[in-house]
């Protein structure tokens, strides 16, 4: 908002707070309809006489040195990137937005289901999978009257299952969709079924515009050089008696490629090397779900892999570094759509479960 200081000269000092512009232009706007409102009176004297100064100041100046922006180009990162949304993206998502509102229309009891199983543990079975499909398949078809005249006139709305490759993501729709709108991670969404490089034998160019390029400080060891003593090779201690932590973990078989022994894994790999094993540990964290009815406590495990020791994470090259959102970087992009509705704004968490796991590995 803007307050009153001393009067300094020909005009009165102002603090402006770090409200996006859009909201700053309404809060004006709004003083000045009060202004031409108000009657002849000692408050309109005031209101006036608040809406005179013609130049601004820091009234207070921010703690710490004030520093230029390292990162330009914002595009390479994961802030503001409402800016970096097209024409072509928003028209494209303004269609599949009014095409689902109207598939809820005619099917109110599906948009029931998933408005009561918001705040669940588990939303397993809330949509019915004919229904989902045939959504996507309307999507499909929308994007495909919209596609650009070197794309094909298909898109696949099908599950990645196929050369090893196995995933719940309709990957082909998701890349289908990016090539549409020109997404900048276009090319990461071929990753749902080539796999995803880890930064070993395959580089990561494919984040090329996406994220910005880093060269790393550390010395490299090169990938085809790793070794590990599999006579005294032991994962943390703990893990392996644990039920809860690993076996159910790792039940199912459809995110990971598993053997029998330590020479089948040899025969399925042996054009790469030997195997190169890393420890697991598990971090076990208790919490009260304040979501359940019965507020009872709630103990997540988490796997852990452990790169670092076996000189994983020394062999992967680090081109790319993920920019990620900050705090302020929320409220301004809360504020700006605030300022722009004519209703009030809801804030949600869509969190994926096992996020990590939904993208393959390249075999490679």
């Amino acid at each position: 908002m803007l307050r009153d200081a001393e009067p300094q000269g020909d005009y009165i000092t102002r603090a402006r707070a770090a409200y996006p512009e859009e909201l700053n232009r309404a809060i004006a706007k709004a003083l000045c309809r009060r202004r031409k409102t108000a009657s002849a009176s000692h408050e309109s004297t005031q209101v006036q006489q608040s809406l005179e100064p013609t130049k601004v100041k820091k009234l207070i100046p921010l703690r710490g040195k004030e520093e230029p922006d390292k990162q330009p180009d914002a595009r390479n990162s994961l802030r503001d990137v409402h800016k970096w949304v097209t024409d072509r993206a928003r028209y494209i998502g303004i269609q599949v937005r009014n095409m689902i509102f109207q598939v809820f229309d005619k099917h109110p009891e599906v948009e029931t289901r998933i408005l009561d199983s918001l705040g669940r543990r588990s939303n397993d079975d809330v949509v019915n999978a004919t229904w989902m499909q045939n959504l996507r398949e309307k999507i499909a078809e929308l994007l495909v009257r919209n596609k650009k005249p070197d794309m094909e006139g298909t898109c696949d709305t099908s599950e990645i299952d196929e050369e090893g490759y196995r995933t719940c993501i309709r990957g082909r729709l998701l890349e289908y969709w990016a090539r549409v709108v020109d997404d900048p991670g276009r090319k990461c969404t071929r990753w749902t079924y080539q796999g995803a490089p880890a930064g070993l034998e395959i580089d990561t160019s494919d984040l090329d515009g996406v994220f910005p390029q880093v060269m790393s400080e550390e010395e490299e060891a090169p990938w085809d050089a790793l070794t590990t003593e599999y006579d005294t090779f032991q994962n943390y201690m703990g893990i392996e008696d644990d039920d809860e932590a690993y076996m159910k973990r790792w039940k199912d078989t459809t995110r990971r490629a598993s053997w029998t022994s330590l020479t089948a894994c040899k025969i399925w790999q042996e054009k790469w090397g030997d195997p190169t094993l890393s420890k697991l540990g598990c971090i076990k964290k208790t919490k009260i779900n304040i979501n359940m009815e019965t507020g009872e406590a709630v103990t997540k495990s988490r796997i852990i892999l452990d790169c670092k020791r076996s000189s994983v994470s020394k062999a992967a090259k680090r081109t790319h570094k993920a920019v990620l959102p900050r705090v302020t970087d929320a409220v301004q992009s809360l504020l700006r759509t605030m300022a722009r509705s004519q209703e009030g704004v809801t804030m949600l968490i869509a969190d994926t479960t096992d996020a990590f796991w939904l993208i393959p590995l390249k075999k490679e």
